[in-house]
């Protein structure tokens, strides 16, 4: 796909975890594990996760570091593939991306309308056409796209690499994590276990999909046509140079693809738009990223965070400080507040 396509679109609206939590209440790391474990609680006697699996969320309480542990022992490097962890990381992932869809889902009629008044008076403010700007995220959830659509109309998003452009103003979305949304074809219902069949990534919301029971005494999947299906999502840290490399040709063509683009347009963009993004300590490969696409002069960049605490966001807003215009009110206040775009260093 030729970056080309994308030329005309000069601002950069780059999320992170925060601008769900402001949009639409989505619980973030510091209480999201208690939150996803009070979910499972709840599942009528059936849960999704197996009950070690609890125990390490309850006692660590961080699903970044599980989900890279698990990853670890279900495709070490130097030995073969230990099926039964295979599965308890794919039922993982299925247990996560229902969770995030039913606390949006719930949240749906007390937020979208308000969330899409207040983005909607921040593009008009600014001047935003569908065709001015671009979606970096590292979210699993599709909070932005759904508030987009809800100001725009239906197929007003896309996802480059992944998904088809269902028009030609289209908002193009980059994953970097994958997304709850994104459905991979894991073989028929009647063969056991998981497997790729190859199929293209089928574009659906798990609502959208129906649950099965997974044999074992516990664990779903997602159905669709007599064909098992697990999200497209992976660890929101580690082992991106795994993904990267993966031997599974078709996420690494998604990936690549999703990396790459969203990499080239943001580093010749005039404008970088960060909501609620913190820029973990260990995301070392989003730090070298956003360091590079930083340190130009010909572009300036806004960041929206919340609260006195120093993140590593904030930092780095510090450092190019003469381009820089860092908003510590929140999200909600940022939108509302905006009628005019502030002068950079402000």
């Amino acid at each position: 796909m030729s970056p080309e396509i994308f030329s005309e679109r000069h601002t950069c609206i780059f999320v992170g975890a925060g601008c769900s939590k402001a949009l639409f209440d989505v619980p973030i790391q510091s209480q999201l594990v208690s939150d996803f474990l009070s979910w499972d609680n709840r599942n009528n006697g059936r849960p999704h996760l197996s009950s070690r699996l609890r125990r390490l969320l309850g006692a660590i309480n961080d699903i970044e570091l599980i989900a890279s542990h698990y990853h670890n022992l279900a495709y070490p490097k130097d030995a073969s593939r230990n099926r039964g962890l295979v599965r308890e990381f794919l039922l993982l992932r299925v247990a996560l991306a229902q969770y995030l869809d039913d606390a949006v889902r719930s949240r749906l009629q007390a937020c979208a309308s308000s969330s899409e008044d207040l983005l909607r008076g921040f593009l008009r403010s600014r001047n935003f056409k569908m065709s001015d700007f671009f979606i970096v995220s590292t979210n699993y959830d599709f909070v932005l796209e759904n508030v987009l659509e809800g100001i725009f109309g239906n197929g007003s998003c896309w996802y480059p690499g992944v998904s088809k452009q269902p028009k030609a103003d289209a908002i193009p979305v980059f994953k970097l994590h994958g997304s709850i949304n994104w459905m991979e074809d894991r073989g028929p219902i009647s063969q056991d276990g998981f497997v790729r069949s190859g199929k293209p990534v089928l574009i659906a919301a798990p609502s959208e999909m129906e649950l099965r029971q997974s044999s074992g005494d516990h664990g779903y999947f997602f159905e669709r046509a007599n064909a098992k299906h697990t999200p497209i999502i992976v660890p929101f840290i580690f082992q991106k140079d795994a993904w990267l490399k993966e031997d599974n040709l078709d996420w690494k063509r998604i990936f690549n693809a999703t990396w790459s683009l969203a990499e080239h347009l943001m580093k010749r963009c005039t404008r970088l738009l960060f909501w609620g993004y913190s820029l973990p300590a260990a995301d070392y490969h989003m730090f070298s990223l956003l360091i590079q696409v930083l340190d130009r002069q010909d572009a300036s960049f806004e960041i929206v965070d919340k609260g006195s605490g120093m993140t590593n966001m904030i930092r780095v807003g510090e450092l190019f400080h003469e381009r820089a215009t860092v908003s510590r009110q929140g999200l909600s206040s940022y939108l509302q507040g905006e009628n005019s775009p502030p002068a950079a260093g402000a």
